[in-house]
């Protein structure tokens, strides 16, 4: 069941509308070989990524646009 949405205030919106999400998501991600002749049997790579959110609701505080970076090393053996 779902909950009263929100306005601005916190307080009920005034038709007593019941809380509506839609929410979209996207990541991106690439890893590049580092030192590829000199690492012997270990593979060391740089790993990035990018993730995306996008949350729009008919309640005030659940509209927002999220990003995070990510930034690794991985080692394979």
């Amino acid at each position: 069941m779902a909950t009263v949405a929100l306005d601005a205030s916190g307080e009920p919106l005034p038709d007593g509308a019941r809380r509506t999400d839609t929410v979209w998501q996207g990541a991106v991600s690439a890893s590049f070989p580092v030192l590829g002749s000199r690492t012997g049997a270990v593979a060391l790579a740089l790993e990035l990524g990018w993730d995306y959110t996008r949350h729009r609701s008919n309640d005030a505080f659940y509209c927002y646009d999220a990003q995070a970076v990510r930034v690794g090393l991985s080692a394979r053996y």
